[in-house]
């Protein structure tokens, strides 16, 4: 299952997510649509994500949240 998938089972709107999670709208979107890779959008994000909407990380096409966490650190630390 995809994010936009995961949103649509969970009832979700566009609009609805992105207040849930604390985003713009455009941000969700660019996720659906596949131009932003959601395992650039961070760790914190993803869980939000993934809490607002029921399922785990995985299931809207996260890394496993191991690797998805050293991924996040190693790029905070990269722009430091």
């Amino acid at each position: 299952m995809d994010l936009k998938e995961a949103r649509s089972i969970a009832g979700l709107t566009q609009p609805e997510l992105a207040e849930r999670v604390g985003v713009d709208v455009s941000f969700i979107s660019l996720l659906e649509s596949g131009k932003r890779d959601i395992n650039t959008a961070g760790y914190a994000l993803v869980m939000r994500l993934a809490l607002a909407l029921g399922v785990k990380p995985h299931q809207i096409g996260a890394l496993p949240w191991r690797a998805l966490r050293r991924r996040t650190v190693k790029s905070r630390r990269q722009s430091a």
